[in-house]
């Protein structure tokens, strides 16, 4: 890198200034802190740090890329923290199910951190999830030592009373922490015997038209407009929530949607575009937010559009559905309507793929004519050509041109 544009001459070898800030490998005064890799390739003053403590150096606590004031206050943070007090003893590594947790959860921060981390990196709700499922494993399991962990505890926090394909998740988690210290010496070298969780897939109800005509007639507000809009867009909620108003084209009758597949144009009816024209009225007390939401709002929080959605359903006598049903009611029209893989997926945000797995459903009435499709013509005689069993020819001759 070069201060106030001067590009040194690169003629002879380096030059004098390339010589003079070439990188050193770092060395910190932490005990068990050492460079292992490096420097990055875009950054010459990160690299690739390992903190060992226990006998040896035997348990790896952290790992990262990082500068080194960054990887020495980060290992400062893992010493000063004092439930780990029996993870940095003489003997090294962790002792229980909790104090692993805890380690792998630490890697996983270093991931969400890092976008070059070697094991790859991963996104915030993906994070959210992992300290999600290690917080009730570590309710159940995290005072077990390391060494018992067998199938009998792995049976009972199976048996719990909670959603099978919660338990499942959480049993997956576990399974992938104990991976990991496998890897690092931190537990016993033993596979774990998780249990089968069988967890029978629901069909998730999807409303009809109708449905969400009578629903709407039971909110108003922002709650109607939340509701209409995703309706009418088969947009997600989350992209509902952070449409503004300078993405709201009501000329050409167009909003672009922006979610975690970029960002789209969609177009709206007009019913849908006064409804929106209505709303800029809130505009004042409400900021730039069509909606003057955040995602947890448009869900079904106590103040959400979800639970509007929820008693309006009630007050409509129809079966109660979530937000999300509207982006399947929008995928199931467009896909009975026969449009083109590429305008589906332009206007869903999804790819056809996708749609075919998740989002395709069919109407009883659509059953029922397709099945009419099977039915022999009553009253007639479908006549057939006799044929010799033996040879499997026919007994008549075809006299047809």
């Amino acid at each position: 890198m070069t201060s106030r544009g001067y590009e040194p001459c690169k003629i002879g070898g380096p030059s004098r200034l390339e010589s003079r800030v070439s990188p050193r490998r770092p060395r910190s005064k932490v005990p068990g802190l050492v460079v292992v890799r490096g420097p990055h390739k875009d950054e010459p003053r990160v690299w690739y740090w390992r903190f060992r403590r226990g006998a040896a150096g035997s348990s790896t606590l952290w790992t990262g890329w990082a500068t080194k004031l960054e990887a020495e206050r980060t290992a400062y943070a893992i010493l000063a923290d004092p439930d780990d007090s029996a993870s940095l003893t003489s003997g090294g590594g962790p002792q229980t199910v909790r104090q692993l947790l805890r380690l792998w959860g630490r890697h996983q921060d270093q991931r969400l951190q890092d976008p070059h981390h070697p094991d790859g990196s991963i996104r915030p709700r993906t994070a959210t999830t992992y300290r999600s499922c290690a917080r009730r494993v570590a309710r159940s399991l995290g005072d077990i030592d390391l060494r018992r962990v067998d199938a009998r505890e792995l049976r009972r926090f199976a048996g719990e009373s909670r959603a099978p394909v919660t338990i499942r998740l959480d049993l997956t988690i576990l399974a992938a922490a104990w991976s990991w210290g496998r890897r690092r010496g931190l537990v016993p070298q033993v596979d774990l015997a998780i249990p089968h969780v069988a967890v029978v897939e629901r069909v998730k109800y999807t409303p009809s038209p109708g449905d969400v005509a009578a629903v709407l007639t039971h909110l108003e507000g922002r709650n109607r407009l939340a509701v209409k809009l995703m309706a009418a867009t088969g947009a997600r909620s989350g992209e509902i929530a952070h449409l503004t108003w300078d993405r709201v084209d009501l000329t050409n009758l167009l909003v672009t949607l922006v979610g975690k597949t970029g960002s789209r144009d969609v177009p709206i009816s007009e019913e849908v575009a006064d409804a929106l024209y209505e709303a800029q009225t809130w505009r004042r007390h409400r900021g730039n937010f069509v909606l003057g939401a955040t995602p947890l709002t448009v869900g079904g929080g106590p103040s959400g559009v979800g639970y509007a959605l929820k008693m309006a359903c009630h007050a409509a006598n129809v079966r109660p559905f979530a937000p999300q049903a509207l982006r399947r009611l929008a995928s199931s029209r467009l896909l009975a309507a026969g449009v083109p893989p590429l305008l589906y997926e332009h206007v869903m945000g999804h790819s056809f793929k996708v749609a075919r797995k998740h989002y395709a459903t069919t109407s009883e009435t659509a059953r029922r004519d397709a099945l009419a499709l099977l039915v022999l013509p009553r009253g007639e005689v479908v006549h057939l050509p006799a044929r010799d069993i033996a040879g499997g020819r026919s007994l008549k001759s075809d006299t047809s041109e």
